[in-house]
């Protein structure tokens, strides 16, 4: 739906008058954005009543995906960069039929094209496309480092030694820092954190002032994790008491990457941060 039209549907459906719209479009000229975006940020609706006013409009059931959790497999009937090329989010198998959000239902080449994919039925419901591009960026986020990642290097390295460092005796700690990192920044994260817990080690991205958790790496990892890190950057491996600082540059994609690093000691191991 264009902004001529939206405005239109509002204006006639008494949701926005006029005079308001007037100064909605006039700001989205003044910024270049989608008048949907202008009218929520201006407070004249809510991103809800605005979505479903469109869905009626549409004759389609609007959906609020904002809190939106995918199982793994079912993001395979929507690849990401499928997904983005037809601004539609998977939402969960039912009866035999897969429930998809698209920005655009009535686009039936699209809807054929996301049968096809999926094999099976679909039903379609709307959500907006803020809504499906900020929920893209979570469900697709991290997918270069998925647990079946995780069960083969660890099959692979189940006969391996760990030295101190981890990197003689163990080179699938080389291979996950490096796609750790490489992974954090195409998500372009801020920082990536690694916190030691008593039964696990917890990985996280901060994207956009928001924590994402990866999948956890093996427990007996954790020191040659850190190890390696701290390699990296200059650090004292045998001094984890103290808290340090240090700093290193990687090459990703072409792309020369600055990274800063810091240790804190807490009761179950090193905690580091690194700040891109």
């Amino acid at each position: 739906m264009n902004d001529k039209d939206l405005g239109s549907l509002l204006v006639s459906s008494k949701l926005i008058n006029r005079e308001e719209l007037t100064k909605a479009y006039a700001e989205a000229d003044r910024l270049k954005r989608p008048l949907e975006r202008i009218i929520v940020d201006m407070h004249l609706l809510s991103r809800q009543a605005l979505y479903e006013a469109i869905a009626q409009k549409m004759g389609y059931t609007y959906v609020d995906i904002s809190a939106l959790k995918v199982d793994e497999e079912l993001l395979k009937a929507l690849p990401e960069k499928f997904s983005k090329q037809i601004q539609a989010i998977p939402l969960k198998v039912e009866k035999g039929a897969l429930h998809v959000a698209m920005a655009d239902p009535g686009d039936l080449y699209a809807a054929d094209q996301i049968q096809r994919q999926a094999n099976m039925p679909i039903e379609i419901f709307f959500a907006g496309p803020q809504d499906i591009e900020e929920t893209q960026k979570k469900i697709y986020v991290h997918k270069g480092i998925t647990r079946d990642f995780m069960e083969r290097m660890i099959r692979d390295d189940s006969e391996a030694k760990f030295s101190k460092d981890g990197m003689r005796e163990n080179t699938s700690i080389i291979k996950l820092v490096d796609l750790i990192i490489s992974q954090a920044v195409r998500d372009r994260a801020s920082d990536i954190h690694i916190e030691p817990e008593q039964e696990m080690t917890r990985v996280r991205f901060r994207i956009d002032g928001i924590m994402h958790e990866l999948p956890s790496p093996p427990k007996q990892w954790e020191g040659a994790l850190i190890s390696r890190v701290k390699v990296l950057c200059g650090m004292d491996i045998a001094e984890t008491r103290v808290p340090q600082d240090g700093h290193f540059q990687v090459k990703v994609e072409e792309k020369v990457i600055d990274f800063r690093v810091s240790t804190i000691s807490t009761i179950y191991g090193e905690n580091i941060v690194m700040r891109l």
